[in-house]
């Protein structure tokens, strides 16, 4: 388990959603020395508190959970390997992932339609 790489990956999330270790804590309601701790590396949060950090950070439970693997042991997976590690997603690819799954329903419909316009449009042009 790489706590470094989780506990790095949870920093970077906490200060691009502006947040001071004190308020990520508060709104996580947990004591500042508890969070502080995960970002240190020295302890993993449990399962319910990872769900929480990532609906906070409104990033992808992946994103945290990834991180906390063995690189050898991700190889491994056979789902992992066939999709994930081929097609990696780069960070401005999951930030459109990541807002496009905040829309409802019609907004995301709206979104993939504008999506195909403008692929349609370049299309064209080419």
């Amino acid at each position: 388990m790489s706590t470094n790489s989780f506990a790095n990956t949870l920093t970077e999330k906490r200060i691009a959603a502006g947040y001071t270790q004190a308020q990520a804590a508060d709104l996580l309601y947990l004591s500042r020395s508890t969070y502080n701790h995960y970002e240190n590396g020295t302890r993993v949060p449990s399962a319910e508190i990872l769900i929480e950090i990532s609906l906070l950070y409104k990033t992808d439970l992946i994103d945290l959970l990834i991180p906390l693997v063995p690189a050898e042991s991700l190889e491994k997976l056979p789902i992992y390997t066939k999709i994930v590690s081929k097609e990696s997603l780069s960070i401005e690819e999951r930030q459109i992932l990541a807002y496009y799954r905040a829309l409802d329903t019609n907004e995301q419909v709206a979104l993939s339609n504008m999506a195909w316009l403008l692929n349609r449009t370049h299309a064209d042009i080419s």
